[in-house]
């Protein structure tokens, strides 16, 4: 279905259902109405405030109208209080007082009322920016901050007074909720916390099984367990917490510099780095004094052609490490002294000159002083960088003054960004002015000595923050955004980022691309001893629609810390473990990792696989597999591989009792119990090109996800950036440019066309009614079922012209605010 067909369809779709009734429709109607009513003056932004607006209201206007003194009433100390004077029409400076004033004759009128006027090029800067709809970033205001952190973490004591709880987190969430007369929320859904834990630490969506598994957990930990369970996933989780790195790291798969060599990417070190859970300070100083692998961050980027003094690589350094690992804003003062906070020209190019490779000679607003840079931390306080030293040692002190324990800023900077990361705003916002108060000190505090006390593993951060309460408790959204004014009310509601979106769709639709974009080398990798096995007839061809069961059993003296299965399927399979289904993979060309963790115990366990050969005539088939498992994260993997020693049978029996083996009949999903088991399984030396993937293993299988693939259209307009410069957050406000990607993009639409490909092939295989495709989509993708009128209205509409409606209901599916939010 091509684009023009994506509105034509979904417009006639849309009628037709309404004959029936509009409600299901209207939510999604609505939600997308919204994306086309956004404010379209960012787009038209041409000026630069800091550098343009900020210098013309500290000198010509801030003494009158800011901190305390407002004559006239007007406040010009943050954007909203200025557009609440009535002095400002947005986007039209004639109609605007404050132009006025700047451009009155009456010498009565005219502002400022002393000193010089403004210039003609200045009052042009303000026609501008009115016009371009007022642009003043949230985090910059022209009051005074009265407050000040100190450098160093203040002991922190649980308010146990409040009562017992489980997590640290709920004491003081507890305290803040009763000291501002908050009512706490209520605990999600078991459903709803499954796909918001699953989304914020793997990026992924839960599958129909992991649901079905986890509601029917009865376990009283069993919320713990999960996290615990999820975190343990390495791939999944490096693959996710990939996204966040690469836009605080710059680092990416392709863009400006790579060709020419002026920038290098990390992403090797990184991923690895993920995937180890290394400990956050030694991850920092690897950074900052880098190996070969790690040096692209530091290392900038060489714009060609003459760029501005703030520009140059050791600025970049500058402005880079301060703002991912102190949360400091140093671009303005490598510029000039800050308008917005107290560091100054001298602190930038201090840290730049940690780097130089040569005598650094400070520039003011691009012109030299005549002054050359000396080596200097930002906060002196912890120690000196001595600039006598080679630039390899400078960078060996800066990276231990960076992450020393006393240096509390380091520590407060990270937690903040993981508790913006899972919960929707950080305890102190905007996260890059860490100078600015937190709603909650004392928990900022106990965060970030918590961090250190265990060792900077990032991983325990995540685990305490998911574990607590107020983070398993519904979203709410806050009563005001304004600094001043907001209190934290719980959880907020969530945009998916880009790379989400995109995996959840192409597991939706089956379209994900056969091959990563980031270069990943597994160490050690080496070829399997799996083997491909099906029944024991001698033929390497199988009959169509066979289905054959393979076993394994195995003893384990202890549960290990990890353990997972590997496994693919020509054509597709369905894994058990102690007769409990844990997963299945039904596109032979895409290995499925399962994690048994949870589902292994001490003593005797057993795996059972069912392999399904289609297809309309006899063909090959088979089944490869490996089960490995280990004890700790730096011991060597344990593996049972598929080889003619499994058990296989192609007898079943209907599931009511035991089997033969003595198990239990825990086997609705399947509705049989196989039985006369055989050994010695058959090793079949070739199917097809599928020889490739037995280069698999937990930590090297280059599963396909977004975070790992370079960036489209799609993903751009979804808010993915550029990565030429840092980005620690994204956008969190829906844009008409997503909202024609989305509506009528061709990449969305043509990944929408392979999914109605796939549901329809999958619907005729199964022989599902139209009732149970609807079901199976649902589950999929929204993880429910749908209610009866969705049903109804979506039995309606695909008794037709069966691929255009299959597309649009996946299209609707994709555009609800229950797919695309996590509450």
């Amino acid at each position: 279905m091509t684009p023009k067909h994506r509105i034509n369809g979904s417009r006639a779709f849309g009628v037709a259902l309404t004959r029936k009734t509009t409600s299901f429709l209207s939510l999604t109607l609505v939600y997308i109405l919204t994306f086309l009513a956004v404010d379209t003056a960012k787009s038209q932004e041409k000026i630069d405030f800091s550098h343009d607006i900020l210098p013309l209201l500290k000198m010509k206007c801030a003494a009158c109208h800011s901190n305390g003194v407002y004559k006239g009433g007007l406040s010009l100390e943050t954007r909203e209080q200025l557009i609440k004077s009535g002095n400002i029409s947005l986007g039209n400076h004639l109609k605007s007082e404050v132009f006025s004033r700047v451009t009155s004759d009456d010498p009565e009128e005219i502002m400022p009322p002393e000193g010089a006027p403004l210039t003609t090029a200045e009052i042009q800067k303000v026609a501008t920016w009115i016009d371009a709809g007022l642009p003043w970033p949230a985090e910059i205001t022209l009051k005074k901050q009265h407050f000040k952190r100190p450098l160093a973490l203040r002991t922190t004591n649980l308010p146990t007074e409040i009562g017992p709880k489980d997590n640290p987190i709920d004491y003081f969430i507890d305290q803040y909720f009763q000291t501002n007369n908050i009512q706490s929320p209520e605990l999600l859904s078991d459903r709803s916390f499954l796909r918001r834990a699953k989304l914020d630490l793997l990026g992924l969506l839960p599958t129909p099984i992991e649901v079905a598994t986890y509601k029917d957990d009865k376990r009283k930990n069993k919320n713990l367990k999960l996290i615990d369970s999820l975190l343990s996933q390495n791939r999944s989780y490096a693959d996710h917490w990939m996204s966040f790195w690469n836009d605080l790291l710059r680092n990416d798969y392709a863009g400006t510099g790579y060709i020419d060599g002026g920038r290098k990417q990390i992403t090797q070190w990184l991923h690895q780095s993920l995937l180890e859970n290394k400990p956050y300070d030694q991850f920092v100083r690897e950074l900052i004094n880098p190996t070969a692998d790690s040096a692209g961050f530091i290392k900038g980027i060489k714009w060609r052609g003459r760029v501005n003094a703030s520009q140059i690589e050791p600025l970049q350094f500058s402005q880079n490490i301060s703002q991912v690992f102190l949360g400091i804003n140093m671009k303005c003062a490598s510029c000039h002294d800050s308008f917005i906070d107290d560091w100054r020209l001298e602190d930038a190019y201090g840290l730049a000159a940690i780097t130089a490779q040569q005598p650094l000679k400070i520039h003011r607003c691009d012109i030299p002083i005549g002054q050359t840079a000396t080596s200097k931390f930002v906060f002196p306080e912890l120690g000196d960088i001595d600039h006598s030293l080679p630039r390899e040692q400078r960078l060996e002190q800066l990276s231990k003054l960076m992450t020393t324990h006393g240096n509390g800023r380091f520590a407060r900077t990270i937690v903040n960004r993981l508790w913006h990361r899972m919960t929707g705003r950080g305890l102190v916002h905007p996260v890059d002015v860490m100078a600015n108060e937190a709603w909650s000190e004392p928990l900022l505090d106990f965060l970030a000595a918590d961090l250190i006390e265990n060792d900077y593993n990032l991983k325990h951060t995540l685990q305490l923050i998911a574990s607590s309460k107020i983070y398993q408790s519904q979203s709410r959204s806050p009563e005001s955004t304004d600094a001043k004014r907001y209190r934290f009310l719980g959880v907020s509601t969530k945009r998916m980022t880009a790379e989400q979106f995109v995996d959840a769709v192409w597991n939706l639709s089956g379209s994900a691309p056969n091959k990563i974009d980031a270069k990943l080398i597994p160490p050690g990798q080496k070829k399997t001893g799996a083997k491909w096995i099906w029944s024991n007839t001698p033929a390497l061809s199988s009959p169509a629609q066979e289905i054959v069961y393979f076993r394994k059993s195995f003893s384990l003296e202890t549960l290990p810390s990890e353990a997972y299965c590997i496994a693919t399927c020509d054509n597709e399979f369905t894994l058990w473990v102690n007769s409990k289904r844990v997963s299945e993979g039904k596109n032979w060309t895409q290995p499925v990792t399962a994690n048994l963790h949870d589902h292994l115990k001490p003593g005797r366990n057993s795996i059972i696989i069912k392999a399904v050969n289609q297809g309309n005539a006899p063909n090959p088939a088979g089944l490869i597999a490996e089960i490995l498992f280990r004890n700790s994260s730096t011991e060597n993997w344990q593996v049972i591989n598929s080889n003619a020693d499994w058990e296989f049978t192609n007898q079943t029996i209907t599931a009511n009792g035991l089997n033969q083996s003595g198990e239990p009949a825990d086997w609705a999903a399947a509705n049989v119990i196989p039985q006369g088991w055989k050994t010695y399984a058959a090793v079949r030396s070739s199917i097809g090109s599928a020889k490739a993937l037995v280069e698999q293993s937990p930590n090297s299988m280059a599963t396909t996800r977004a975070s790992l693939v370079a960036s489209n259209l799609l993903m751009r307009s979804l808010g993915r950036p550029n990565r030429e410069q840092v980005v620690t957050t994204r956008p969190d406000s829906l844009s008409t440019l997503q909202a024609l990607d989305l509506s009528n993009g061709r990449i969305l639409a043509n990944w929408l066309n392979m999914g109605a490909k796939k549901w329809i092939e999958l619907q005729k295989k199964n022989a599902w009614s139209d009732q149970q495709l609807i079901n199976e989509i649902y589950s999929e993708a929204l993880c429910r079922l749908p209610n009866a009128q969705e049903l109804e209205l979506l039995k309606f509409t695909i008794q037709d012209n069966k691929s255009e409606a299959i597309e649009d209901v996946l299209w609707l599916v994709v555009m609800l605010p229950e797919f695309q939010l996590i509450h």
